[in-house]
């Protein structure tokens, strides 16, 4: 193998991992205690409509109740 074959591999594996970075972020992330709770529900509610449009029936699902359980209202 040489080395601009190895570069690529890396660069690849690099392209690949951080698509992953943004969604685990947002989901660690948690509101101050003083914030107003609905604009993370209403976040929420449409990451689980993005993620239900992909196909992903059980992250939309997680999501929607995650919603649910910040504004059941």
């Amino acid at each position: 193998m040489h080395a601009g074959a190895a570069v690529s591999a890396q660069a690849s594996e690099d392209l690949t991992a951080k698509p992953e970075q943004p969604v685990e972020a947002f989901e660690s992330w948690r509101a101050p205690s003083n914030a107003p709770e609905s604009g993370e529900a209403e976040a929420l509610a449409a990451l689980g409509e993005a993620a239900l449009a992909r196909g992903e029936a059980r992250a939309a699902r997680d999501f929607i109740e995650r919603a649910l359980l910040l504004a059941p209202d």
